[in-house]
Order: structure tokens, then sequence, then C-alpha cells
């Protein structure tokens, strides 16, 4: 999972900003919102991304109330849109980092190769599975597959099939069409990439 050093401030103010425009609003002066994004800024780099919008609340609220009276209902919007937009970020980056694992072992098939993150629950039930109280951590959750187990996971099932039923390892290899995959891959040898020498 990212962590906050990992967060880069030029990704976060936006979101500040954002967070503002939609829960806030109204005439502000705008040197003083660029301090109020800065500070919170700040506060997430330094001391981390809050786990619950309560103790965001409790965060935020010093740093809102430099630049203006701010009512409960919209304090907890704004650190209700600022937590979601740090989710969705913190999600792209490991879309874009899915494929830069080490090698390793394949927790399925067994074989030593590059491996890819498997999300047991997938990153589209998130919102769903965090309104029933999962935590980020829970939902950040992966395995560690190769490419090809990866691909016959999403063959065999949906998304909430996967979320539903199948959120471990273990019980992934409890479906017959996985386990006769993975003992099949088992056998097959480990390709490589040779890299094309440019002339």
């Amino acid at each position: 999972m990212m962590t906050p050093e990992q967060l880069c401030e030029d990704e976060i103010v936006p979101i500040v900003r954002t967070a503002w425009k939609r829960a806030i609003g109204g005439d502000v002066d705008e040197s003083m919102l660029d301090c109020v994004c800065e500070s919170i800024t700040a506060d997430i780099v330094e001391d981390g991304i809050p786990e619950t919008s309560e103790q965001a609340m409790s965060r935020f609220e010093g740093h809102l109330l430099e630049c203006s009276p701010v009512e409960s209902e919209e304090l907890s919007n704004f650190t209700s849109i600022v937590l979601e937009k740090i989710d969705c970020l913190i999600l792209s980056v490991a879309e874009e980092e899915d494929d830069l694992l080490e090698p390793g072992m394949c927790e399925m098939c067994e074989r030593t190769m590059k491996l890819t993150r498997h999300h047991l629950i997938p990153k589209a039930m998130h919102n769903r599975w965090k309104a029933k109280g999962f935590s980020r951590e829970t939902l950040n959750t992966c395995a560690k597959i190769c490419r090809g187990c990866h691909s016959a996971v999403h063959h065999f099932f949906t998304e909430r099939e996967l979320a539903e039923n199948f959120f471990t390892v273990d019980r992934l290899l409890q479906s017959e069409d996985l386990v006769r995959h993975a003992r099949w891959a088992n056998r097959q040898p480990v390709r490589t990439m040779q890299k094309r020498k440019i002339v």
C-alpha cells in the first residue's frame, strides 16, 4: 500500500482545493485558501492519512478555521471528499504499479516468476465494502500471483463473486477450475522476455 511519504504534495493540494470548493465554497481569499491547502497537505504527509472521517475532522478543523468559519456538516463533507479522493489516488498508483513486483513464488501455481498484485477484494467493490465497515488496509490486501493465474481468476469469477466468496488465496484454491488451472500452470516452463538488442 502507498505510504504518505509516497504521496506527492502536488497531487494532494488539488484534492484539498476541490474538496473545499465542493463542500464549503463561498468567497475566500485565494492566498488564504492556498495556505490552508498547504497546511492540510503537510498534515497528511507528516502524520499520515487519517484512518476515519472522525480523525480527519479533528485534524483538519483547525486548518479550515484559519480560513473561514465552517459548519460541522461542511467539515464532514470536506473530510469525506478528501479521503475519497486520496483513496482514488492510491488505487490509481497501485494500478500503475501492478506489474512492478519482483520475481517470487506465485501463491497459486507456485512457479517462481514475475508477479502481479491481485486485490482479494476487487477495487470495483471497494466503495460498497467500505460502506460495510471494511478498513482501507483490508480492502488493499493483495495476493502475489503470476499474470497467468491473475487472468484465470478474473476469467472464472465476476468481481462481486470474488469479493463475496473468494477473498483469500485459500478460498480461491477451493475452486475446482482454479485448482485445475494452477496444476496445469505449475507444469508449464517459466518464460522470460529477453530484451531486444537495438542496433
